[in-house]
């Protein structure tokens, strides 16, 4: 008996068609396992910010860590933040209650490059008060300096806190009174400045002025 011809274009179609997709699938996972490092390349680096309220006074010269007696902005509200971190999702910075340190970060300061990853390693240590809320503001980015881009920085040390970016002329940088890098404004919960520091701080004494922030909580 004669058997009957079978198909195998079709056959053969079919599973060219589950290649490319096994291939396609892989090549996007491939991709994911690499962190998105070349999209990172092109993310930009600066965006627009919408900053509401009065200007910090500026930081006092000489940097270091101000108190009351130090620091004329010290009792007064900071500006609300409202940006974009580095995948366009709204972040804002604005009191709502709890306690937070904002960390100014120019990606070509040395300083900056020691002092993020020291941050990351204390919060990993469990030495982060769970009621302090950090932010960091990507600001001063310059494309002709080492380090960039910011994104990609800060994905590589693992930062595990909401980011905005600045604007071209570091306008949020500027409405927080510009100190040196790295630099940090304290503040309560209703957005009054506690105390801010200029410049790479030891572990402990971020630690204690973590402590000291997380103290001004009156909620707890």
């Amino acid at each position: 008996m004669t058997q009957p011809k079978t198909d195998s274009s079709g056959k053969w179609f079919l599973l060219s068609v589950v290649a490319i997709f096994i291939l396609g699938a892989f090549g996007v996972a491939l991709a994911a396992s690499r962190g998105g490092g070349d999209d990172l390349d092109n993310v930009a680096a600066v965006a627009a910010v919408e900053i509401t309220g009065g200007e910090l006074a500026p930081m006092p010269p000489g940097g270091g860590i101000t108190s009351h007696n130090t620091d004329p902005a010290a009792g007064t509200k900071g500006p609300d933040l409202v940006g974009t971190d580095f995948q366009d999702q709204s972040v804002s910075i604005k009191a709502d209650g709890r306690p937070k340190v904002v960390y100014f970060l120019a990606h070509w300061c040395p300083h900056c490059q020691e002092e993020v990853p020291q941050i990351v390693n204390m919060t990993n240590q469990g030495l982060k008060p769970d009621n302090v809320d950090f932010y960091a503001v990507s600001t001063a980015v310059d494309p002709s300096t080492p380090n960039y881009p910011p994104a990609k920085w800060l994905k590589e040390e693992k930062w595990p806190f909401p980011i905005i970016r600045d604007t071209r002329d570091s306008e949020a940088f500027t409405a927080y009174g510009a100190g040196g890098f790295p630099y940090a404004v304290y503040l309560d919960g209703d957005n009054n400045v506690l105390f801010r520091s200029s410049g790479e701080l030891e572990p402990e004494v971020a630690a204690e002025l973590w402590a000291r922030t997380a103290a001004s909580d009156v909620s707890q």
